[in-house]
């Protein structure tokens, strides 16, 4: 399993659901696009994630890196929660530093955090709210796919996680820290998530299937 960033998140109550997302642009422009899903872990707010970067250098150098393009360390960056609260839409600024390949983003709402998985286009990690409450959120390069916010039930709690497919992949992250990769087959999935290998299927009105013995489940949001 390879992780995004090396954070573990308490858990919550449940939250099911799931995001469709459009296409938008990749690179182009002195930018680079991310689009995605968030959800918070008290079941308040799920819903679209979107993230643009002044900088195009998001291609792989080697085995992690980014290209010799980057002259400065930190560019700036833009980022929103769309859905958040009653359906309203929560605005970030911040800086990508493209050294360590990591988001800080902020505002009166809260900090967002990530890291970019280089040979995956993923981006994914945490929001901390300025309430106390907490999220997870994942994103891929272009926007291109559609987003889930599911939970799992292992018997003993319930584990978050956000995933998106797209073309033949899944790619998400989960409250326990790590990422969920997997790919895809028709509407079938094959996946590792937490160290577990698990199964599903998705489709326009939701996804579920099984990890490590339990059930999870994720339905389509709003």
């Amino acid at each position: 399993m390879r992780k995004l960033v090396p954070l573990l998140l308490g858990l919550a109550l449940p939250i099911v659901g799931s995001i469709a997302c459009g296409s938008s642009g990749g690179s182009g422009n002195g930018r680079t696009t991310f689009k995605g899903a968030f959800a918070d872990l008290d079941g308040s707010s799920i819903g679209v994630i979107t993230f643009t970067v002044h900088t195009t250098s998001f291609s792989v150098r080697g085995t992690g890196g980014i290209t010799e393009a980057s002259l400065v360390a930190q560019v700036p960056a833009t980022g929103s929660l769309i859905g958040w609260g009653n359906g309203g839409t929560a605005s970030f600024s911040g800086t990508w530093d493209e050294s360590l390949n990591t988001l800080n983003l902020s505002s009166s709402f809260g900090t967002i955090t990530g890291g970019y998985f280089v040979a995956l286009n993923q981006i994914g990690g945490d929001i901390a709210y300025t309430a106390g409450t907490s999220g997870i959120w994942t994103a891929l390069k272009g926007g291109a796919g559609t987003a889930y916010c599911g939970q799992w039930d292992t018997g003993v709690a319930v584990q978050r996680f956000v995933f998106v497919v797209s073309g033949g992949v899944m790619r998400g992250y989960s409250n326990f820290g790590t990422s969920v990769e997997g790919t895809v087959n028709g509407n079938s999935l094959q996946y590792d998530a937490n160290g577990f290998s698990g199964t599903g299927t998705f489709g326009a009105s939701g996804a579920s299937g099984t990890l490590n013995g339990s059930n999870w489940t994720a339905s389509v949001c709003g």
